[in-house]
């Protein structure tokens, strides 16, 4: 037996106390009389076992089956399907057809409901569990499954084709099964873990969590370390003794408030005391909604203190003045929230522009030309050529800048700026643009702020 199987059985004895039912969906083919898998999924769940199976699409050679039997039986059913031996509904699947495979676990979703939420659309940490081999029928699949797409778009309700049909009926995220990885017989076994946190978050001052865990965990015994992260690092603990428990069976929630000053984002563990052995059980990561705190900028002044250098170097006077000028705005706008590329170090590309800096909200990107001295008329042209192709290709708003450590460009090189929609960023500007920086303001309010504009908020 191998370890990750051992592991799977472990981990069932362990919470067996969670479960009343597994839920099973199946995924099959049927090709010269023989039932073969394409994806099983195995769940073992809270809710009471109905002991029914239904055929939910059934359009002769593909089927998918549901199953909700008694958790009793999940170590009958792992080794029914580690033996080839499953049977439901009257139909014999075949997973691996006589194929070496080993059970291996996934540790993505484990410890982290979110994760699971996303992968699985289950609101609990997940430990997951695969068995996948090449698929017996892998060099003829392609064809099976266009004649059961045709099926399929004359289904009551009709699908498109069959990843459709699967990832609807499993639950499965758009991404998880597609035409690139259609090829194996897969069968996933979660074990959600029932204790998760429900709800983070952190605006201003006010930290809320909320935990939802299962009937048979005690409120007391359940532990939360925080990592609360700002100009400076605190790390504490806390309980929920004397909180109020919400009962929704078979779960329970609990709810705590906190008062935290100058946090910029926390770090929350969930777990049970005398359990600290098995790590925890969930953990959320939040940053502050409403911070004033500049965390790119508190990172950066970890090794340049005050910002001393990155403010000489804005100014021009730099040891390589042209390239160190070029860095500190590519930095400054990191610190303003922009997605940065110092596309232009070094001429690595000599056609590119200095910076990139893309703006999430409202979407749109900012090409950057970065310059110590009065620039010829090319340059001007240049940019503006390179923004036009850049708008057509994005398809978003492309605003090009010069950025200059002077306190003007001259009267005819802001004339033609002015005429081909460029914008200059002079010395004063790009203090202003630090300050915005040292309050944490928002990316959007720093874009407004190069661009002339007012901010509204987006």
């Amino acid at each position: 037996m191998n370890e990750s199987l051992l592991k799977c059985k472990e981990l069932f004895r362990k919470r067996q106390k969670f479960y009343e039912s597994i839920d099973v969906r199946i995924a099959a083919i049927c090709h010269e009389e023989t039932w073969y898998n394409v994806r099983t999924r195995v769940l073992l769940s809270s809710e009471k076992a109905s002991n029914v199976t239904v055929r939910k699409i059934d359009v002769g050679n593909f089927i998918i089956l549901h199953e909700s039997i008694e958790a009793d039986g999940f170590l009958n059913l792992l080794e029914n399907i580690d033996n080839d031996a499953l049977e439901v509904d009257g139909l014999k699947i075949k997973f691996f057809n006589g194929q070496t495979h080993h059970l291996h676990f996934e540790d993505w979703c484990s410890r982290n409901s979110e994760r699971a939420k996303e992968r699985w659309n289950i609101n609990w940490p997940l430990d997951l569990f695969e068995w996948r081999v090449d698929h017996k029928l892998r060099n003829e699949l392609s064809n099976i499954f266009k004649s059961i797409n045709q099926r399929l778009n004359c289904y009551n309700p009709p699908y498109e084709d069959v990843y459709e049909a699967v990832k609807e009926n499993f639950g499965l995220p758009e991404s998880y099964f597609s035409k690139h990885d259609g090829r194996d017989s897969i069968c996933s076994i979660l074990i959600p873990d029932y204790t998760a946190i429900k709800e983070c978050t952190l605006k201003g001052t006010d930290f809320q969590i909320e935990v939802k865990f299962h009937n048979s965990i005690n409120a007391d015994d359940l532990r939360l370390n925080l990592i609360a992260r700002g100009k400076k690092t605190k790390k504490f603990q806390i309980d929920f003794k004397d909180v109020s428990v919400e009962a929704y069976p078979p779960f329970k929630l609990i709810h705590k408030s906190l008062a935290l000053e100058d946090v910029g984002e926390v770090i929350a563990y969930l777990f049970m005391k005398e359990r600290e052995i098995d790590g925890p059980s969930d953990h959320r990561q939040t940053r502050n909604l409403k911070s004033t705190l500049n965390l790119r900028l508190t990172a950066h002044e970890v090794f340049d203190e005050g910002s001393e250098r990155l403010l000489t170097w804005l100014e021009g006077e730099g040891k390589r003045r042209s390239r160190d000028f070029e860095y500190s705005v590519n930095a400054l706008l990191h610190m303003c929230g922009f997605q940065t590329e110092w596309i232009g170090r070094e001429g690595i590309f000599p056609d590119a522009p200095d910076v990139f800096a893309f703006c999430l909200e409202p979407q749109s990107l900012i090409i950057g030309e970065c310059t110590i001295k009065i620039p010829d008329l090319n340059k001007v042209r240049d940019l503006k050529e390179r923004a036009e192709s850049l708008r057509q290709e994005l398809k978003i708003e492309v605003y090009p800048i010069i950025f200059t450590c002077l306190e003007n460009l001259g009267d005819v090189l802001e004339k033609e700026a002015q005429k081909n929609f460029i914008t200059i960023v002079n010395s004063d500007k790009l203090k202003d643009l630090f300050e915005t920086a040292l309050k944490g303001r928002p990316t959007g309010e720093a874009l407004n702020l190069l661009l002339g504009r007012s901010y509204r908020g987006f």
